[in-house]
């Protein structure tokens, strides 16, 4: 048994709409990024991540990032009247 369940999250997508330029040094770099994050039963929602990111998996404009939605920390519910 885990200490964090993942039972509330849903499988999603977050496009790429903003991001912190890549300065070239170093394999590994901190990055901002402006996403909009959506899946089924949770609308579009705007949300901006600080991450470490390799030189090679460095964002790009409009890209599709897959991710796991936690409607709950979006202030969402999933379907008529969930109660998650």
């Amino acid at each position: 048994m885990g200490l964090f369940k993942k039972t509330n999250r849903v499988r999603g997508t977050a496009q790429v709409v903003g991001w912190s330029s890549y300065s070239g040094e170093g394999t590994w770099q901190n990055c901002r990024m402006s996403l909009v994050v959506q899946a089924e039963g949770v609308p579009p929602t705007a949300v901006e991540l600080h991450s470490l990111v390799r030189s090679k998996k460095w964002p790009y404009p409009g890209q599709a990032l897959p991710v796991d939605i936690d409607p709950c920390r979006l202030g969402c519910t999933i379907g008529p009247g969930a109660n998650r």
